[in-house]
């Protein structure tokens, strides 16, 4: 079980003040969008929804179970069909396989393994620092980072080549205007 750690804005220790619910800043800003399964944010803003409603760490996966039947919320299967209705679907969909088989050995070369359900994707992001572990009223929560947001190369095996285009993807990145962990100051 991780604690979190001194300095670390989070929402339970106060950190989110926005009346929606959003994945935060610096999942963008640090390219965390690029090397992990299409779908996180998904994963992310639903946890996310159930921790500010204050649910216990149990009571999130059992919603996040629920979730992944009746939405269908599942990582991707790298199965190929065997037709495609056009050329435009079977281009766009080979795209997203290399993208998601990328991702997958990135995450294998790390020592992680590429989520098969959402439990495992959330343990994925707990294991990536973007969820914690914590325990409060003598139960186990999660929580969401929200600043500093971790950066995939301090968790991620990543070559030169992908880390160089990963500070090129930050560069082209698009400055915040705003930052809900400055209102918690």
């Amino acid at each position: 079980m991780e604690l979190p750690m001194f300095g670390v804005c989070t929402v339970l220790n106060g950190g989110w003040k926005e009346e929606r619910v959003c994945v935060p800043d610096g999942f963008f800003r640090n390219g965390w969008n690029l090397l992990l399964p299409k779908g996180t944010c998904s994963v992310i803003l639903s946890v996310m929804s159930y921790v500010i409603q204050g649910l216990d760490k149990a009571e999130i996966l059992d919603s996040m179970k629920e979730e992944e039947e009746r939405l269908c919320l599942t990582p991707f299967h790298f199965q190929i069909p065997h037709e495609f209705p056009t050329d435009e679907e079977k281009e766009w969909y080979m795209s997203l396989w290399q993208r998601e088989k990328d991702v997958k050995q990135i995450l294998e070369r790390s020592g992680l393994s590429y989520p098969q359900t959402v439990t495992q994707w959330i343990h994925l992001l707990v294991r990536l620092g973007i969820f914690l572990e914590v325990r409060r009223k003598s139960a186990d929560y999660f929580d969401l980072v929200i600043e500093p947001f971790p950066y995939p190369e301090e968790y991620l095996h990543l070559s030169g080549p992908e880390l160089n285009w990963l500070y090129q993807q930050r560069k082209s990145f698009p400055p915040f205007s705003v930052q809900p962990w400055m209102d918690a100051k």
